[in-house]
């Protein structure tokens, strides 16, 4: 079953780093009070992680989307070719399913409901179609078929929270900020729904969100209000935090010498003998060591 994909992400990840400063420091024994690598290990953990990234052809930390995928069709309308194929998911693990539903003619959608008209596997990220009346898995219809997600590795939550009152300041930190990823919107206990902003909030029912911090600031007139924050917070598996460490603190100790340079002859004024190219049995940006922890797991093999 062939499938065209349009992707829009609603909310971006905070920041797509692996690991974070705190970690990297334990690993290579540098006391916290000691701030004179810091900037040089934040650059290194970013690149570090867009490389193991682009690498594996993945988005790890957990976004927000919507995806809307265009079903191959037979020779005439609503036929798709045989076999029970499930939807799959430009990212995964799926962490919450925010709703489904199928375009049935123009400007016509119907709702799809988890349980009854598919089944998810989260882990995957695929929807199987179920036939609602027996329960047995069915081939996909070849209507466009719009899903609201989130997905990464991580968690979602729905916090209940209470604005402060006088005399303010007017902001709420949510209880996973230290690993925040993305801004899911407020809502009053009510279910009426706030609406962001980029700078301070100016009138009841607006809000801003600093993403690198996880603290939502709120305007005076919505002091003591009962309110529910929807957001995504990050849990990166330990493997992919083991190999974003392994090529940092490579480059770490690689910092004051040629990492190019295999061996030096000091007698008789010495000789040098330097790799060209990447080093032996590298293929690429990263190590073999790493790519064996990458491979199989998290790539997502490229089809050309």
């Amino acid at each position: 079953m062939g499938v065209a994909i349009l992707k829009t992400v609603l909310a971006p990840a905070a920041d797509f780093d692996l690991t974070d400063l705190a970690t990297v420091k334990d690993e290579l024994n540098i006391p916290s009070t000691d701030t004179s690598n810091d900037t040089w290990l934040a650059r290194a953990i970013s690149q570090v992680s867009a490389i193991i990234s682009r690498y594996c052809n993945r988005v790890f930390l957990p976004e927000l989307l919507l995806e809307t995928q265009y079903i191959e069709q037979d020779a005439y309308p609503n036929q798709t070719p045989g076999g029970i194929a499930p939807l799959q998911l430009s990212r995964w693990p799926i962490l919450n399913l925010v709703s489904v539903a199928q375009v049935t003619s123009i400007n016509t959608t119907q709702a799809l409901i988890q349980g009854t008209d598919f089944a998810a596997d989260f882990d995957k990220g695929q929807l199987i179609r179920l036939n609602p009346f027996t329960g047995v898995a069915v081939v996909w219809e070849a209507f466009p078929t719009i899903i609201k997600y989130s997905a990464g590795y991580g968690a979602v939550a729905a916090e209940n929270q209470t604005v402060p009152a006088t005399p303010g300041p007017y902001t709420v930190t949510v209880d996973d900020a230290a690993t925040f990823s993305f801004d899911g919107g407020v809502t009053y206990a009510n279910g009426t729904a706030f609406t962001a902003v980029s700078g301070t909030p100016a009138t009841a029912g607006e809000y801003s969100v600093a993403m690198a911090t996880g603290i939502y600031t709120f305007n005076a007139a919505d002091q003591g209000a009962s309110i529910v924050i929807d957001y995504g917070y990050s849990d990166i598996p330990d493997d992919l935090i083991d190999a974003v460490l392994r090529v940092v603190t490579q480059r770490f100790k690689q910092k004051d010498r040629d990492p190019m340079l295999m061996s030096i002859n000091q007698p008789g004024v010495g000789e040098k003998r330097w790799w060209v190219g990447t080093t032996a049995g590298q293929n690429g940006a990263l190590p073999p060591e790493i790519t064996g922890l990458l491979d199989g797991v998290y790539r997502v093999p490229v089809i050309g």
